[in-house]
């Protein structure tokens, strides 16, 4: 990766720092490999699902994005704009409703 431009190099390492988290049974994967999310964004607009998501909930997302449209969003994510604010993205909520779902129909939220 030492050939590759800052961004690429970014990109490259996200990506793999995503497919890693994927890898179960990683212990940063929450894992929700049978449920569809999908992000949008203030107007209603399908967007992404944020870097940390991506790996660590693997939902089935509907929308469909191109690859310089995927590449800006795993490259966007600035740590420090997050202070510590845990609703910071929309995922946090979803993914406790759903493990609240799960909880009352006795399932195991990690499959």
């Amino acid at each position: 990766m030492d050939s590759l431009d800052s961004t690429s190099r970014l990109y490259e390492t996200r990506t793999r720092a995503v497919a890693e988290m994927k890898r179960t049974p990683h212990p940063n994967f929450l894992g929700r490999w049978t449920e569809t999310g999908q992000a949008f964004d203030r107007a209603m607009k399908a967007r992404q699902c944020c870097y940390i998501w991506q790996g660590t909930m693997a939902y089935t997302v509907p929308a469909q994005f191109s690859e310089k449209d995927v590449k800006n969003n795993l490259c966007q994510l600035k740590w420090n704009l997050r202070r510590g604010y845990a609703h910071s993205c929309a995922e946090v909520e979803v993914s406790l409703q759903c493990s609240k779902n799960w909880a009352e129909r006795g399932e195991d939220s990690r499959h």
